[in-house]
């Protein structure tokens, strides 16, 4: 009869550690389920308010006594970048005030996933008027010039299906606005001739950071926009498509 209770009494204790190590690690499962979410939301807040009260520079704060976002903040594109996708019909604008090296060389893919070729349509913008040029692959259609076009180019270690160079005048062209014709791709660019263009692109990352004892949990954002002023891609798209505005 002892050594049946015993028996039980072991069976008992074991399904108690048991449950009690399975609450435990259910418990710490929801803890970081939370935890993880309100990280999210602290790099929200913090993206928001950076964005808000600090647009060009870092900004530290924090939720509540356990909760604090990072968000740090840097202008690339000097040399080259890489932006995207980038839809069908919408402009990227390259600023070119500042400029050195009279050139600037595109790089774009057929698609992101792969597919039928892309076109640009160039704009380079100058104080007495703005040269046009219609760059596409072979087949692409009518007025399109391949002349200029190389492939299988390579940019930061990513390679492009198609390169091409574009001119402007050092001094007085201030912008080369950029259409996607035929569909999503990724743009990249860079100054040519051994040139430096302007700050192109300003990147925030946001990190918020939830602490819970010794352990803690980030969740980070990013953002990304063009330090010039660009024009929104509905004007564009407007002005090339034939079509109005309509709010």
């Amino acid at each position: 009869m002892a050594l049946v209770l015993v028996l039980i009494m072991t069976v008992v204790g074991a399904a108690a550690i048991s449950l009690a190590g399975r609450t435990v690690v259910e418990t710490r499962i929801q803890e970081v389920s939370i935890d993880s979410s309100q990280a999210r939301l602290a790099a929200e807040a913090g993206l928001e308010q950076a964005l808000k009260v600090a647009p060009t520079g870092p900004l530290d704060g924090s939720i509540d006594t356990n909760t604090s976002y990072s968000v740090t903040d840097q202008t690339t594109g000097t040399s080259n970048a890489i932006i995207g996708p980038i839809k069908s019909g919408e402009i990227w604008e390259i600023n070119l005030v500042g400029a050195v090296g009279g050139s600037v060389d595109l790089y774009w893919e057929s698609s992101p996933e792969g597919g039928a070729a892309r076109g640009v349509y160039v704009s380079v913008v100058n104080p007495t008027g703005i040269t046009d040029y219609a760059i596409a692959p072979n087949g692409f259609g009518q007025g399109f010039d391949s002349g200029i076009i190389s492939t299988s180019q390579s940019l930061s270690g990513k390679v492009f299906d198609y390169k091409a160079s574009f001119s402007y005048t050092v001094g007085t062209s201030s912008a080369m606005r950029v259409m996607i014709l035929g569909g999503d791709t990724i743009l990249g660019f860079q100054a040519g001739g051994g040139g430096s263009l302007a700050a192109q692109i300003r990147q925030k990352t946001a990190v918020g950071v939830v602490t819970r004892g010794t352990e803690s949990v980030k969740q980070g954002l990013g953002y990304y926009e063009s330090v010039t002023d660009q024009i929104p891609s509905v004007f564009g798209y407007a002005l090339y498509s034939g079509t109005t505005i309509v709010q």
